[in-house]
């Protein structure tokens, strides 16, 4: 198990799990027929803020978040070169003018070069702004997206 970052401010707790197991499980999915090959848990919604990640503690990287559930995100590097499935994130991100400090797995690289992410460690205190984030999207009128959230293995 690990432990939060000494730089989160967010909690003195936090969850942390590497088979993604143990994630944030607790919001219903939204009833729906699913596709065979979709495995995702939680609807996403859509969303915007910047991110900035770190792949293995090496150089600092910037982007924005494309959509956002309680497991995971999609997000969307300046720079689209040498991400592989397996990398690990330390990511901060800021959604509705909250902001979030993450870390997280890359579970799927598209070919456009955005990132699918699973997250795997987030302090209580956050988990908890993260439920009452993807709470207020879905109130807001927004749609789930086309499939529910649980990135692919």
């Amino acid at each position: 198990m690990h432990s939060a970052s000494p730089a989160d401010n967010n909690s003195q707790n936090s969850a942390c799990t590497t088979g993604g197991a143990d994630t944030i499980r607790d919001h219903k999915p939204t009833p729906r027929t699913p596709d065979a090959n979709d495995r995702r848990r939680t609807p996403r919604y859509a969303c915007h803020g910047p991110i900035e990640f770190r792949i293995h503690n090496w150089y600092s990287r910037r982007g924005r978040i494309l959509n956002l559930c309680l497991e995971g995100c999609l997000i969307q590097p300046r720079e689209a070169t040498g991400y592989a499935i397996g990398d690990q994130l330390e990511m901060r991100f800021e959604v509705n003018r909250l902001s979030f400090r993450v870390h997280c797995i890359v579970r799927q690289v598209r070919a456009s070069g955005h990132l699918g992410v699973e997250i795997l460690c987030l302090s209580d205190r956050s988990r908890a702004q993260l439920r009452e984030l993807i709470d207020e999207l879905s109130h807001s009128g927004a749609e789930p997206l086309a499939s529910l959230c649980q990135p692919s293995r």
